[in-house]
């Protein structure tokens, strides 16, 4: 008897234009929806990866899908942090890690301090405390420090920058703890871009194409060598590829966050803004010693794992923390 007048009541209610065609709804729900921009991206790539001089040239392929991967992580987590989030400092991390990293000047004095002057060697032996110790320093405390260099800029301006002569600079600053989290997972998708298209992937085809070179092949194999020459190269480079970039989410990014997340508490806690980054540094170099050292799958299937959730454990007390501020 209730479900009956449920079902008149919906019956009797007017038809609307919205409910035949919801492409154009009231209030602009679609383009204010998280999945709006996703689903948009992600039209935007399929078209892009159809594309036959895309097809045809395996850097560009690899381009494209290696961006969306790392565009829609940032994505996702950029839509999800709640409404204190803001675009200024993401975009700035993003650039100018990259820019640290193409750019020999400025990479120069981080090798210089972490690799030149150390003089560490790559240990020979499979000794997990052995391999620690040297990632931990020339992977570790090296690399989370590129990735964070935009983040302690912005951690030293933000006093000069919230004053409020000018809104534009001043949103630029650390104002909230989820700005540090969303510019250590930018910083982070930055340096596996670079690291994973421009070293490795790049290092591994060209290491390929060198060993085909010394095949000899008759006049009449020439044709299809060159064929399985290239499915090979693309093959390999995919493979390669992947891993890698669908690792950025619980490798580079997920150490970013934990040292973006104490850049940006060490904003509101100056007092022990010393302690805070030593924290926040040495806790995200461990994190990565401990992920480079390890030489076992089963090892690093379990530090992939700790590493996702400590880093979600990280955003989700920043995004708690910004909403109180609001």
């Amino acid at each position: 008897m209730q479900q009956a007048t449920s079902t008149a009541t919906i019956d009797s209610t007017p038809l609307t234009f919205s409910e035949i065609l919801p492409v154009f709804p009231p209030k602009g729900s679609v383009f204010a929806s998280n999945l709006f921009w996703p689903g948009l991206l992600t039209a935007f790539v399929t078209g892009l990866l159809w594309l036959p001089f895309v097809q045809n040239n395996a850097e560009i392929y690899f381009k494209i899908i290696a961006y969306y991967i790392v565009l829609m992580t940032l994505l996702i987590f950029y839509l999800n942090a709640g409404p204190n989030k803001r675009l200024g400092p993401t975009v700035f991390a993003a650039i100018l890690t990259a820019l640290i990293l193409w750019v020999p000047y400025l990479t120069r004095p981080y090798f210089y301090f972490f690799r030149e002057l150390p003089s560490l060697h790559e240990p020979t032996t499979k000794n997990f405390f052995d391999r620690f110790s040297y990632y931990f320093v020339i992977a570790g405390l090296m690399e989370e420090l590129i990735k964070a260099t935009p983040a302690l800029i912005l951690l030293a301006m933000t006093p000069i920058l919230g004053v409020g002569r000018n809104r534009y600079l001043g949103r630029l600053g650390i104002h909230a703890p989820i700005d540090g989290v969303l510019m250590g997972i930018a910083s982070g998708g930055a340096f596996t871009l670079i690291e994973i298209l421009e070293q490795y992937v790049p290092r591994l085809m060209d290491d390929i194409a060198t060993e085909l070179s010394k095949l000899t092949v008759s006049p009449e194999q020439t044709y299809i060598f060159h064929q399985m020459a290239e499915l090979t190269t693309f093959s390999l480079g995919f493979l390669l590829l992947m891993p890698r970039i669908l690792g950025a989410l619980i490798g580079h990014m997920s150490y970013a966050v934990v040292f973006g997340y104490f850049i940006a508490l060490a904003a509101f806690h100056r007092a022990s803004i010393l302690v805070l980054l030593a924290i926040g540094w040495l806790a995200a170099a461990t994190m990565h010693g401990i992920w480079d050292a390890s030489g076992d799958i089963n090892q690093t299937l379990y530090i992939g794992v700790a590493s996702i959730l400590i880093s979600f454990a990280y955003f989700i007390k920043a995004r708690a923390m910004s909403q109180n501020l609001a």
